[in-house]
């Protein structure tokens, strides 16, 4: 028997260099909603006696997922899985 072995080469950034790809990142959104999460995640991961605040577009998405569960318009984790194993042959949810 004949054992090979992989060596998975990962780029290892430093600190200064993650700093910089996300501040470029950063500097290409133009997305409001987007920029305002990023601050509050930051702020969050710094200052622990913030109470984290949902947007506008968050709490409308929440009452319209919660209208949708209390209408009945949903669907099981499994019968999801099944409507996108129907829809995606190719990307098998269930197993």
């Amino acid at each position: 028997m004949i054992l090979f072995v992989f060596l998975i080469k990962f780029d290892v950034m430093t600190t200064k260099e993650l700093r910089h790809r996300v501040i470029n990142k950063i500097n290409e959104l133009d997305d409001e909603d987007l920029l305002q999460d990023l601050i509050r995640l930051i702020e969050d991961s710094t200052d622990d006696k913030e109470i984290y605040r949902l947007s506008d577009n968050h709490k409308k998405a929440i009452n319209k997922a919660i209208d949708q569960i209390e209408k009945g318009d949903c669907l099981t984790n499994e019968q999801s899985n099944q409507e996108i194993d129907r829809k995606y042959p190719y990307f098998p949810v269930s197993h």
